[in-house]
C-alpha cells in the first residue's frame, strides 16, 4: 500500500559517500510526497549513515506529521493550499542514550547544529506567544524506562534563544509513542526521533486533537 503525505515544502538532497557533500535534487512547494514499502529489505544506510546524524522516517512519524499537516491547512477557493497558524515541523534525535557528560555534550552540540540549520524559520516565532508540541519516538525498552519530562528540557533550551524572552512559550505539550518492533535492534538508532511542531498558543485544542 502507498501512503501520500502533502507538505508545503520539500527539499531532497544526494550525499557524496566520499567527501559529505550535499547536492540539492529537488526543492517544491505544495508538493505530494509518495511513501512505497520496499519488497526488498535495503541495510545500506547502517553502513553509510551516521546514527547521531542521520534518521530514517518511520511510518508512524510520517502519519502522524500528515495529520498534523492536515489539521493546520485548508484550501482556499481558489486551490491554493493555506495554512490556518503559522507552524514550524521538524525531527531531531530524542537525546544520548548515556547520561555521560561526554555523551550528553555532543548531543547537545548535534541540536544546535541542527536548530542552527533552521534559524531563519525559527526566526519567523520570535517574540509571538508559543505553543510547542513535543512527541518522542522510541523502542519498547526506551519508552518502557524512560520519563518524557527528560527528554524536553534540552529541546527547549536549544529553541529559546530563537524566540526571545522566555516567556513566550506559553504553553509545552509532550507525549511519547512507541514504534512498532518489526525493525532490526540496530535499526532503531535511525528510527528513534523527537517531532517538534512550533506553532502559535491560540492553536491548543487543534493539537490536543491530534
Amino acid at each position: 500500500m502507498n501512503d501520500e503525505i502533502k507538505v508545503k515544502k520539500v527539499k531532497l538532497t544526494m550525499r557524496n559517500r566520499k567527501t559529505g557533500e550535499e547536492t540539492e535534487l529537488v526543492n517544491a512547494e505544495n508538493a505530494i510526497i509518495k511513501m512505497m514499502r520496499e519488497k526488498e529489505p535495503d541495510y545500506s544506510h547502517r553502513t553509510r549513515f551516521d546514527k547521531n546524524k542521520d534518521a530514517l522516517l518511520h511510518p508512524q512519524i510520517g502519519q502522524d506529521v500528515k495529520k498534523i499537516m492536515d489539521k493546520f491547512s485548508y484550501t482556499d477557493k481558489n486551490g491554493f493550499l493555506k495554512g490556518k497558524y503559522l507552524i514550524e515541523i521538524m525531527s531531531v534525535s530524542p537525546k544520548p542514550k548515556t547520561q555521560q557528560s561526554k555523551s550528553v555534550s555532543k548531543y547537545k552540540k548535534l541540536l544546535k547544529e541542527e536548530l542552527i540549520k533552521r534559524r531563519n524559520n525559527l526566526a519567523k516565532f520570535k517574540n509571538k506567544k508559543l505553543l510547542i508540541y513535543i512527541c518522542i519516538y522510541l523502542r519498547k525498552e526506551r519508552y518502557e524506562q524512560s520519563d518524557v519530562d527528560n527528554f524536553i528540557k534540552p529541546l527547549i533550551d536549544g529553541l529559546k534563544e530563537y524566540f526571545g524572552d522566555d516567556n513566550k512559550v506559553q504553553t509545552v505539550i509532550a507525549e511519547k509513542k512507541q514504534l512498532d518492533e518489526r525493525y532490526d535492534e540496530q535499526d532503531f538508532d535511525f528510527l528513534e526521533c523527537s517531532l517538534v511542531a512550533i506553532t502559535d498558543f491560540k492553536a491548543r485544542d487543534m493539537v490536543l486533537n491530534f
